[in-house]
């Protein structure tokens, strides 16, 4: 507004960025060489590259801005001199907060951020781990803020590559800002990367660029997040600044080995999930007072058990291990809390214990969506349904594109008394997440009297090779012929019966198909392994095994901690 040009005028907003990042702007003098040299010098440290040496504070531009003007020695020039600086003033004020403080087009600072997948510049595979553990540390680091809310892993990861809008982005993940990035490896060095945008206004907020030690980039990884806090205007709780300051140095080893873990944990493929346990306990062997490590080997053996791919009793018994290891390294650990929470919920059968260590975990990690997640299935379970309504809905909130919150999402809604909901929800996802949601509709489809619908989800099942797909059929062909499908049932319980669609199948086929004594013997065994869970507690085709006289003597063992 001084001279009337861009200081980094470029053909392309790439190429302004970059600018922005390396090149430095021309002299004022250049192009208005009536400027004094003390409105030149306040401009030049306005733009100025490094952050210690910039402007801090609009107080401290006033203070620059109301110091004496040296006089010129013509008039006229003091004339324009005076007036450039006198109308400057408010000007570069404005500039410097917009620069220093982001608000959105209302005033309003920003309350909800995404951070969308860095981008690997290194060129080998590894630099994908690196890329996607730098989002998965941001986003976890700026989930302890209490003020904003941060948009989950799963739902940012579906915009890698994407060629959509920043503002379209925001929209769809509801959220006012992003942050994008990029990182580069060469041997133990790193580069990264990073910018803030405001998603409505499509503007750059902040920038900056990092070249750290590989053994720094947990540090790296909290200041960024700090100066994110600081430039959407979010005041940090002590509690929060503290946990923002104090990761440790880690081994680069033990880092690559972590990322690798993780990249391999999210893929939820069985093998691969094998695999974390492995590379993670190698990054716990070379720096064994790790916590996240801990935790997220934690995370890996009770998904692993949950889902059948280990046994309940070698699963659950090592991933509480290992959140309680992270817990004595770190008591104010979020995801170790969460971990600990579905160990005692799941395995335990301590409701009391497990439902404190989930509220703690929230309230260490308020954006921590698994904790949502896990905790919204916990207290439908135990007939809690408006709370189990608020904590789904924070969830999807927070990772709004994730398939399996989604497609549990309608699983509340069908135990919950809204069937025809819950199908609807679940139809939305069955693409998405085939597994879960067709073993949702099949249950939803028999207990609506749906033959060909049930039909339908089974043979696509089988269409798409699916491994439920022979547990499917067997329930649709209970619809359909009742007792001649029990040899096929008890075929697949024999094969089936310690896989999570499996335990909640098998019962309702048998029961389907007209063998009340069958279903009840599998509704225990089911039971008595998964613990007290929504699906097993609240499932509407269990209505009958209810009234069942063993019915109250089971629920309340399972009600007690073992």
């Amino acid at each position: 507004m001084i001279t009337g040009r861009n200081p980094f005028a470029a053909p392309s907003a790439l190429i302004v960025f970059s600018n922005i990042l390396r090149t430095e702007p021309p002299p004022i003098r250049d192009f208005r060489g009536e400027v004094t040299p003390q409105l030149e010098h306040i401009v030049s440290k306005a733009m100025e590259k490094n952050r210690e040496l910039r402007y801090h504070s609009a107080r401290e531009i006033a203070v620059d801005l109301q110091r004496p003007t040296p006089v010129p020695s013509a008039n006229h020039g003091w004339r324009v001199a005076a007036t450039l600086l006198t109308a400057s003033a408010a000007v570069i004020v404005a500039i410097l907060l917009v620069w220093t403080r982001a608000r959105g087009p209302s005033g309003r600072a920003i309350d909800s951020i995404a951070v969308l997948p860095f981008q690997s510049l290194t060129p080998k595979p590894e630099g994908d781990y690196l890329a996607d553990g730098m989002t998965e540390a941001l986003i976890a680091n700026l989930a302890q803020i209490r003020a904003l809310k941060v948009i989950s892993r799963t739902s940012v990861m579906q915009y890698k590559k994407t060629q959509k809008s920043l503002p379209q982005i925001g929209r769809e993940l509801g959220a006012a800002a992003v942050i994008e990035g990029s990182i580069l490896q060469a041997g133990d060095r790193v580069r990264v990367t990073a910018q803030l945008i405001d998603a409505r206004t499509d503007r750059h907020l902040w920038a900056q660029s990092y070249d750290r030690d590989l053994r720094d980039v947990l540090r790296l990884q909290d200041e960024i997040a700090r100066i994110v806090a600081d430039q959407v205007r979010v005041q940090l709780l002590p509690p929060e600044k503290l946990r923002l300051t104090r990761s440790p140095q880690i081994d680069p080893r033990a880092h690559e080995l972590y990322v690798r873990a993780r990249y391999d944990w999210n893929s939820r493929v069985p093998e691969a999930m094998l695999r974390s346990v492995d590379l993670l306990n190698e990054a716990i062997r070379i720096e064994p007072t790790w916590p996240i490590a801990y935790a997220a080997l934690a995370d890996s053996y009770n998904l692993l058990a949950n889902n059948g791919v280990i046994a309940h009793d070698d699963g659950f018994p090592k991933g509480k291990n290992a959140a309680r290891k992270a817990l004595e390294l770190d008591p104010d650990l979020g995801q170790a809390h969460s971990a600990m929470a579905f160990d005692l919920w799941q395995y335990d059968w301590d409701r009391t214990a497990a439902d404190a260590e989930f509220r703690r975990a929230i309230e260490l990690q308020p954006s921590y969506v698994a904790a949502h997640h896990f905790y919204a299935l916990f207290l439908v379970a135990f007939g809690r349904d408006a709370e189990g309504y608020a904590e789904i809905r924070k969830a999807l909130e927070l990772d709004p594109l994730a398939p399996r919150i989604n497609t549990n999402y309608g699983d509340i809604l069908r135990v919950t008394g809204h069937e025809p909901e819950g199908v609807a929800q679940l139809q939305k996802w069955v693409a998405a997440d085939p597994s879960q949601a067709r073993t949702s509709l099949i249950l939803a489809y028999v207990h609506l009297n749906k033959p060909s619908e049930a039909m339908k989800i089974a043979n696509d099942a089988a269409a798409a090779k699916q491994r439920s797909a022979k547990v499917l059929q067997a329930l649709a062909l209970a619809l359909v012929r009742h007792k001649e499908a029990l040899p096929l049932i008890h075929h697949v319980e024999h094969e089936f019966m310690e896989t999570a669609y499996g335990r909640r199948i098998i019962p309702a086929a048998c029961l389907v198909a007209g063998d009340q004594e069958s279903a009840w013997n599998a509704f225990r065994r089911a039971t008595e392994e998964t613990g007290p869970t929504m699906f097993m507690l609240r499932e509407p085709l269990y209505e009958p095994l209810r009234r069942d006289p063993r019915y109250p003597p089971l629920v309340k063992t399972l009600l007690q901690p073992r």
